[in-house]
């Protein structure tokens, strides 16, 4: 979603099916529909080696965001909503 919580892009995968492997064709999905996208913000399953791929691939700075919920319980993050299962966390 953008800045403003519109939904960009969905992507249903299979359960089994994790981020990582899901995330280059979403990255094109999101490069042929959407210009001016710069920084896109993901949960903790986008770290490291696949940060730096789709950066180096399609340019985008992948801002990590992680919740600390397992200690104070489940509530929302910041610049993220109850949708961020349904597309990479956001667009800023």
């Amino acid at each position: 979603m953008d800045k403003n919580g519109f939904l960009i892009a969905v992507m249903v995968t299979i359960v089994n099916m994790h981020d990582s492997k899901a995330s280059n064709l979403l990255m094109r999905v999101l490069k042929e529909m959407c210009f001016g996208v710069k920084v896109i913000l993901a949960d903790g399953g986008y770290r490291g080696e696949l940060v730096d791929n789709i950066k180096k691939k399609f340019g985008y700075i992948i801002q990590v965001v992680i919740s600390a919920y397992k200690k104070q319980g489940f509530r929302l993050i910041q610049k993220m909503d109850c949708r961020k299962n349904i597309f990479m966390d956001g667009l800023q």
